[in-house]
């Protein structure tokens, strides 16, 4: 009987001590889920619909290209009555009595002739000092008057950052060799050299240039220069490869300009502030 009693004792004190965990501990569960739903919480953002940026264009005054081909024409006039011809020379017998040369010596009438045409942004390219950052702005557009076809070299050219270029280019690399390029290289025939350079250009009456670079030259600093004026009617302005100038980083080096080693020409505004408005409708080379 006493074993009995004991027995029914123990059992009633687990009973009492099972209820009063259970009562206990209630809360702390609950504090527990408090505890952790605020914390989860504190993690959670607010995650708004996205939508898609809208693709706004660059303004002309942006700095971020650098380099661009030469566009279709740009100006009103159709391209009517004018024949599409692929890029190509040819030699003609020239009458150069009516020209305005600078000058110089009268060239032969023999020339390798390079006129503009609507496939002339295959050949062409617009560089500026942005590639080495500078800020100058500029574009090449090709732009027709009746028959004429020409292309414009517009911009202003500034000094800042150590620039102060804008310029038409035309380059033999790796990957292009414009057929201008070319037929100057394989320029040579019966003993007879190319003797220089003509352009027909207006302008804005300020000082441009042209420059070359040769297949020994490697530095962006080192080139053959020559310069001319470009007044507001179309005129042909003779440049003898004996009149180029041979500079590295400003130091003139004493050699002579050879056309078959020319790999780049460049027409530039160049050196100084100043608005550049520069037409060429052909560039001809002369025996």
């Amino acid at each position: 009987m006493q074993y009995y009693v004991n027995r029914k004792s123990i059992i009633i004190f687990i009973l009492i001590i099972l209820t009063i965990c259970n009562a206990s501990c209630q809360p702390r569960s609950g504090i527990k889920k408090v505890l952790v739903t605020k914390i989860v919480q504190t993690h959670i953002t607010e995650t708004k619909p996205y939508t898609l940026p809208t693709n706004t264009p660059i303004p002309t005054s942006s700095p971020i290209h650098t380099i661009t081909s030469i566009p279709k024409i740009t100006n009103k006039s159709k391209l009517t009555n004018t024949k599409t011809s692929t890029p190509s020379y040819t030699t003609t017998d020239t009458d150069t009595t009516t020209a305005t040369p600078t000058p110089t010596p009268t060239p032969t009438k023999e020339v390798i002739s390079f006129p503009f045409n609507i496939d002339s942004g295959k050949h062409w390219r617009y560089v500026s000092d942005r590639v080495m950052g500078g800020v100058s702005n500029g574009q090449v557009s090709l732009e027709q008057n009746g028959e004429e076809i020409y292309a414009r070299l517009t911009g202003n050219v500034s000094t800042r950052n150590n620039g102060g270029f804008i310029q038409l280019n035309s380059s033999s690399s790796l990957y292009n060799d414009p057929l201008m390029i070319q037929s100057v290289r394989n320029s040579e025939k019966d003993g007879k050299k190319l003797q220089g350079v003509r352009l027909k250009v207006r302008g804005n009456g300020e000082i441009y240039y042209i420059f070359i670079q040769t297949n020994e030259i490697r530095s962006v600093s080192d080139y053959y220069q020559s310069s001319f004026v470009a007044n507001a009617d179309w005129e042909m302005i003779y440049l003898p490869f004996d009149k180029f100038i041979r500079k590295r980083s400003d130091v003139i080096i004493d050699t002579k300009l050879e056309a078959k080693s020319i790999r780049s020409f460049g027409i530039m505004a160049y050196g100084r502030d100043f608005i550049a408005d520069l037409s060429v409708s052909t560039v001809d080379f002369y025996y």
